[in-house]
C-alpha cells in the first residue's frame, strides 16, 4: 500500500544517508545495480513477472541485508543521524526481521549507537526488552548490557545480570527485580549456554561505576570478585582501582580525615568506620558478599560515597596493594635502585632549602633502594605477597597505562618524591612509558625538587 511504500523509499534514504563519504556511498550503489541486472536476467529467463528489486525481499517488507546494512552505518554515523532517527529505522524495520540472530545483531547495534549518543536511558528501556525475550548473550554483548544498565544509572540490574552469567550458578544468590522484566525462571538458553563469566565483563562494570561516581562500590567489587564473580583481577582492573582511589579523594571531607588520622574513627557514619579484618568484605562467604553488593546498590537509595576504604583514606589503602601487587609479583623489585635521590621536599608544600643544600644532598645521598624509600614514608613494604588482604595478584602485569595511574595517585597523595621509584620499576620490567607519562612524572617531580 501507499503507507508501506512510503516507509521503504524513507528507510532506503536512510541507508543512503548513514554512509560517511562518497567512495562509500558510490561503491554501494554500483554493487545495487549490479544485483539488480542479474536478478532482472534471472526473472526474465524464468518469470513473465520481472525481476525484484534487491531493496526488498518480498513485496511487502524491506530486504533484511539492506535493512541491517543501513542500520549499521546509521549506528556508526553519530553527527549525522540523531538518536531519535536511529530508534525510528530500528522500529519501523524491526518487525521486518525473521531471523532471531539477526534480530538480536540489530537490537545491540542500536543499543550501542545510543550508548555512543550518550541516550543511556533510551538504550536500557530497549535493553530491558532484549533481555526479558532473549538471555542467549556472547561475551561483546554482554559488556555491552553492563556498560547501559550502569551508565542509565541502574547498576543493581547490570550486578544481576552479571550474576546470571557466573560460572557457578546457584538459584539462592540471585534476585530479579520486578523492573527487568524477567520470566519467572532463566531462559533455557541461558542455562544451556556456553557463555562464562570473564573479567572482562567485571571490569566493565567496575569503570562504569567509577563513571557515575561510585569509586565505594569498585572497592567493595575489587574485594569480593573472586567471591561474588568467580574470577580473578587483571591487569585492567588494577588500573581501575588505582584511578577511583584518585577520584576518591573529593568525597573526603576536611573534617572526617582529620578524625580518621586521630583514630577517632567511630563517630564516622558507618561506611566510613575503623576497618574490621574478621568482617572485611574479602573474607566473607560468597552469599553475604552478593547481599553486601546488593544493598550497595540497591535502587532508590542514596549512596554514601565517603572517600574511605577498609576504614582508611582510600588512596592510602590502594597504593598499600599496589606495592603488595608488584613486591608479591616481583619479590626483586625492593632491591631496585633509584638513579636519583630522595628529593629535599616530601611534598610541594614543604618548604625548601637552598640549592646549595641540594647539591650536597645529591652527592651524599647518590640513590636509595626502592625498600628504604618506601618505608621512609611511615609504611613497612609487605614481606609476603598476601600481607594486606589474603590474596595474590599473579593476573596482574602492569603496562604503561597502569603506571601511569599509578604516579597520578602517588601525586594525588602527595607523595610525588616516589615517581622514581615508579620509573625504576617501568625500566627494569621493560615496560616502555609514553611520553604523556614522561611528561606527567617530570611535572610532579619538579614539584617536589628545587628548580
Amino acid at each position: 500500500d501507499a503507507q508501506h511504500r512510503s516507509y521503504q523509499v524513507s528507510a532506503f534514504e536512510d541507508v543512503l544517508r548513514a554512509f560517511r563519504d562518497t567512495n562509500q556511498l558510490n561503491s554501494y550503489v554500483q554493487r545495487l545495480i549490479r544485483a539488480s541486472a542479474r536478478a532482472a536476467r534471472v526473472s526474465r529467463s524464468q518469470s513473465p513477472k520481472g525481476a525484484e528489486h534487491p531493496l526488498l525481499s518480498d513485496t511487502n517488507s524491506l530486504h533484511r541485508r539492506i535493512w541491517l546494512q543501513g542500520l549499521q552505518s546509521a549506528t556508526q554515523n553519530t553527527k549525522s543521524i540523531p538518536a531519535d532517527r536511529l530508534i525510528a529505522f530500528y522500529e519501523a524495520g524491526r518487525n521486518h526481521i525473521i531471523s532471531i540472530s539477526s534480530g538480536l545483531w540489530a537490537d545491540f547495534a542500536v543499543i550501542t549507537g545510543l550508548v555512543q549518543r550518550r541516550n543511556y536511558d533510551q538504550a536500557a528501556s530497549i535493553l530491558k526488552r532484549v533481555v526479558a525475550q532473549s538471555g542467549s548473550f556472547n561475551a561483546l554483548q554482554l559488556t555491552i548490557s553492563v556498560e547501559t544498565f550502569t551508565m542509565a544509572n541502574r547498576p543493581d540490574l547490570a550486578f544481576c545480570l552479571l550474576l546470571e552469567f557466573a560460572k557457578t550458578r546457584r538459584s539462592t544468590d540471585t534476585h530479579i527485580p520486578d523492573d527487568m522484566a524477567y520470566p519467572p525462571h532463566p531462559p533455557r538458553k541461558w542455562r544451556k549456554s556456553n557463555m562464562k563469566m570473564d573479567t572482562q565483563a567485571v571490569n566493565v562494570f567496575m569503570n562504569t561505576l567509577l563513571a557515575i561516581g561510585r569509586p565505594d562500590v569498585v572497592f567493595y567489587v575489587w574485594d569480593t570478585m573472586p567471591k561474588v564473580f568467580l574470577v580473578e583481577p587483571d591487569t585492567i582492573s588494577f588500573g581501575i582501582l588505582l584511578k577511583a582511589a584518585r577520584v576518591a579523594r573529593k568525597y573526603e571531607g576536611a573534617f572526617q580525615v582529620a578524625v580518621a588520622d586521630f583514630g577517632l574513627g567511630r563517630i564516622l557514619p558507618a561506611a566510613s568506620r575503623t576497618y574490621d579484618p574478621e568482617r572485611a568484605p574479602q573474607r566473607l562467604e560468597r552469599g553475604k558478599a552478593i547481599d553486601g553488593l546488593r544493598a550497595l546498590l540497591a535502587p532508590g537509595k542514596k549512596p554514601v560515597v565517603t572517600g574511605f576504604w577498609r576504614g582508611e583514606r582510600a588512596g592510602a589503602v590502594a597504593l598499600r596493594v599496589a606495592w603488595q601487587v608488584f613486591v608479591g609479583n616481583w619479590p626483586m623489585l625492593v632491591q631496585v635502585v633509584t638513579p636519583v635521590p630522595s628529593p629535599t621536599r616530601r611534598t610541594h608544600h614543604a618548604q625548601a632549602v637552598t640549592p646549595m643544600a641540594d647539591l650536597f644532598h645529591s652527592f651524599a645521598m647518590p640513590g636509595q633502594s626502592a625498600r628504604t624509600m618506601l618505608e621512609d614514608d611511615g609504611k613497612a613494604l609487605p614481606q609476603r605477597p598476601y600481607d594486606e588482604d589474603g590474596r595474590t595478584y599473579y593476573a596482574v602485569v602492569p603496562e604503561d597505562a597502569q603506571f601511569r595511574a599509578l604516579m597520578d595517585l602517588l601525586a594525588a597523595e602527595e607523595r610525588a618524591a616516589q615517581i622514581p621509584i615508579v620509573l625504576s620499576w617501568m625500566r627494569f620490567l621493560g615496560v616502555q612509558p609514553q611520553r604523556v607519562t614522561l611528561a606527567a612524572a617530570l611535572v610532579y617531580w619538579s614539584e617536589v625538587t628545587l628548580e
